[in-house]
Protein backbone atom coordinates (compact mmCIF):
# COMPACT_ATOMS: atom_id res chain seq x y z
CA UNK A 1 0.00 0.00 0.00
CA UNK A 2 3.19 1.94 0.58
CA UNK A 3 4.12 1.82 -2.91
CA UNK A 4 0.26 2.66 -4.18
CA UNK A 5 0.14 5.81 -1.90
CA UNK A 6 4.13 7.44 -3.12
CA UNK A 7 3.16 6.83 -6.97
CA UNK A 8 -0.60 8.30 -6.25
CA UNK A 9 1.52 11.41 -4.41
CA UNK A 10 4.87 11.95 -6.98
CA UNK A 11 3.10 11.33 -9.84
CA UNK A 12 0.03 14.39 -8.62
CA UNK A 13 2.65 16.38 -7.35
CA UNK A 14 4.72 16.05 -10.78
CA UNK A 15 1.90 16.74 -12.38
CA UNK A 16 0.68 20.02 -10.50
CA UNK A 17 4.52 20.88 -10.31
CA UNK A 18 4.66 21.18 -14.29
CA UNK A 19 1.66 22.79 -14.84
CA UNK A 20 2.66 25.44 -12.43
CA UNK A 21 5.83 26.36 -14.11
CA UNK A 22 4.12 26.14 -17.28
CA UNK A 23 1.60 29.21 -15.80
CA UNK A 24 4.36 31.18 -14.19
CA UNK A 25 6.84 31.12 -16.59
CA UNK A 26 5.43 30.80 -20.07
CA UNK A 27 2.67 33.25 -21.50
CA UNK A 28 -0.37 31.65 -22.95
CA UNK A 29 -0.19 30.44 -26.22
CA UNK A 30 3.94 30.52 -26.33
CA UNK A 31 6.28 27.88 -27.56
CA UNK A 32 9.86 26.93 -25.76
CA UNK A 33 11.71 24.20 -28.40
CA UNK A 34 13.09 22.04 -26.63
CA UNK A 35 14.48 19.56 -29.17
CA UNK A 36 13.80 21.13 -32.14
CA UNK A 37 10.33 20.76 -34.12
CA UNK A 38 9.98 17.28 -32.42
CA UNK A 39 9.64 18.33 -28.59
CA UNK A 40 8.27 21.77 -27.18
CA UNK A 41 6.72 23.28 -24.28
CA UNK A 42 3.65 24.61 -25.87
CA UNK A 43 0.83 26.80 -23.19
CA UNK A 44 -2.25 25.78 -24.14
CA UNK A 45 -6.03 25.38 -22.23
CA UNK A 46 -7.74 22.57 -22.96
CA UNK A 47 -11.33 22.86 -21.76
CA UNK A 48 -12.47 19.29 -23.37
CA UNK A 49 -11.35 15.56 -22.34
CA UNK A 50 -8.23 13.74 -23.14
CA UNK A 51 -6.50 14.81 -26.20
CA UNK A 52 -8.86 17.40 -26.78
CA UNK A 53 -11.44 14.87 -27.82
CA UNK A 54 -14.55 17.46 -27.37
CA UNK A 55 -17.69 15.35 -25.60
CA UNK A 56 -19.77 18.71 -25.85
CA UNK A 57 -20.07 21.78 -24.35
CA UNK A 58 -21.58 20.97 -21.66
CA UNK A 59 -20.56 17.80 -20.78
CA UNK A 60 -19.63 17.36 -16.84
CA UNK A 61 -16.05 16.31 -16.95
CA UNK A 62 -15.47 16.73 -12.90
CA UNK A 63 -18.32 14.62 -12.42
CA UNK A 64 -17.23 12.16 -14.45
CA UNK A 65 -13.98 12.90 -13.27
CA UNK A 66 -15.21 12.19 -9.24
CA UNK A 67 -16.69 9.09 -10.26
CA UNK A 68 -13.51 7.39 -12.08
CA UNK A 69 -11.55 8.57 -8.74
CA UNK A 70 -14.25 6.82 -6.69
CA UNK A 71 -13.63 3.79 -8.94
CA UNK A 72 -10.23 3.62 -9.26
CA UNK A 73 -9.91 4.05 -5.38
CA UNK A 74 -12.30 1.39 -4.92
CA UNK A 75 -10.49 -0.89 -7.66
CA UNK A 76 -7.59 -0.37 -5.85
CA UNK A 77 -8.78 -1.25 -2.04
CA UNK A 78 -9.65 -4.65 -3.51
CA UNK A 79 -6.12 -5.15 -5.45
CA UNK A 80 -4.14 -3.90 -2.54
CA UNK A 81 -7.12 -6.74 -0.04
CA UNK A 82 -6.03 -9.42 -3.30
CA UNK A 83 -2.24 -8.65 -2.81
CA UNK A 84 -2.39 -7.66 -6.27
CA UNK A 85 0.56 -5.18 -6.02
CA UNK A 86 0.78 -4.58 -9.83
CA UNK A 87 -3.06 -3.77 -10.57
CA UNK A 88 -2.75 -1.30 -7.62
CA UNK A 89 0.19 0.48 -8.64
CA UNK A 90 -1.20 1.10 -12.01
CA UNK A 91 -4.28 1.89 -10.99
CA UNK A 92 -2.62 4.63 -9.01
CA UNK A 93 -0.82 5.53 -11.63
CA UNK A 94 -4.03 6.06 -13.74
CA UNK A 95 -5.45 7.91 -10.20
CA UNK A 96 -3.55 10.56 -10.08
CA UNK A 97 -3.65 11.70 -13.63
CA UNK A 98 -7.51 12.10 -13.06
CA UNK A 99 -6.89 13.78 -9.53
CA UNK A 100 -4.57 16.00 -11.80
CA UNK A 101 -6.79 16.95 -14.38
CA UNK A 102 -10.13 17.93 -11.69
CA UNK A 103 -7.74 19.99 -10.04
CA UNK A 104 -7.50 21.94 -12.91
CA UNK A 105 -11.10 21.90 -13.66
CA UNK A 106 -12.05 22.90 -10.45
CA UNK A 107 -9.42 25.93 -9.99
CA UNK A 108 -9.08 27.34 -14.38
CA UNK A 109 -12.32 25.68 -15.78
CA UNK A 110 -10.60 23.95 -17.90
CA UNK A 111 -6.74 21.78 -18.47
CA UNK A 112 -3.43 23.25 -18.87
CA UNK A 113 -1.71 21.17 -21.52
CA UNK A 114 2.04 22.13 -22.59
CA UNK A 115 3.47 18.69 -23.82
CA UNK A 116 4.01 19.55 -27.62
CA UNK A 117 5.40 16.41 -29.68
CA UNK A 118 5.23 16.34 -33.64
CA UNK A 119 7.53 15.70 -36.82
CA UNK A 120 6.63 19.28 -38.11
CA UNK A 121 4.63 22.44 -37.81
CA UNK A 122 1.40 20.34 -39.66
CA UNK A 123 2.07 17.08 -38.14
CA UNK A 124 1.70 17.00 -34.36
CA UNK A 125 0.27 15.25 -31.25
CA UNK A 126 -2.40 16.84 -29.70
CA UNK A 127 -0.74 19.00 -26.37
CA UNK A 128 -1.01 17.13 -23.31
CA UNK A 129 0.51 16.96 -19.88
CA UNK A 130 1.74 14.57 -17.37
CA UNK A 131 -1.63 13.66 -15.92
CA UNK A 132 -2.62 12.66 -19.73
CA UNK A 133 0.68 10.30 -20.00
CA UNK A 134 -0.35 8.57 -16.61
CA UNK A 135 -4.18 8.00 -17.75
CA UNK A 136 -3.00 6.77 -21.03
CA UNK A 137 -0.10 4.91 -20.25
CA UNK A 138 -1.55 3.13 -17.35
CA UNK A 139 -4.96 2.24 -19.75
CA UNK A 140 -2.71 0.94 -22.18
CA UNK A 141 -0.89 -1.39 -19.99
CA UNK A 142 -4.10 -2.05 -18.12
CA UNK A 143 -5.60 -3.05 -21.79
CA UNK A 144 -2.72 -5.12 -22.61
CA UNK A 145 -2.86 -6.97 -19.28
CA UNK A 146 -6.51 -7.67 -19.68
CA UNK A 147 -5.61 -9.20 -23.16
CA UNK A 148 -2.91 -11.13 -22.12
CA UNK A 149 -5.48 -12.74 -19.01
CA UNK A 150 -7.86 -13.59 -21.77
CA UNK A 151 -6.07 -15.36 -24.29
CA UNK A 152 -4.40 -17.08 -21.34
CA UNK A 153 -7.17 -18.10 -19.99
CA UNK A 154 -8.73 -18.89 -23.60
CA UNK A 155 -5.43 -21.55 -24.65
CA UNK A 156 -5.86 -22.98 -21.24
CA UNK A 157 -9.42 -24.56 -22.48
Amino acid sequence: MKTVIFLFIFLFSIDRITKYLVVKLIPYGAEVNLIGEFVKITHVRNPHSLWSISLGRNFPYVILGLIAVVFLTALILDSVKSKNVFNANLLSVILAGVAGNIVDRVHFKEVIDFIDIGLSPTLRWPVFNVADSCISVGLVIYFIMVLKEYFTKRSQK
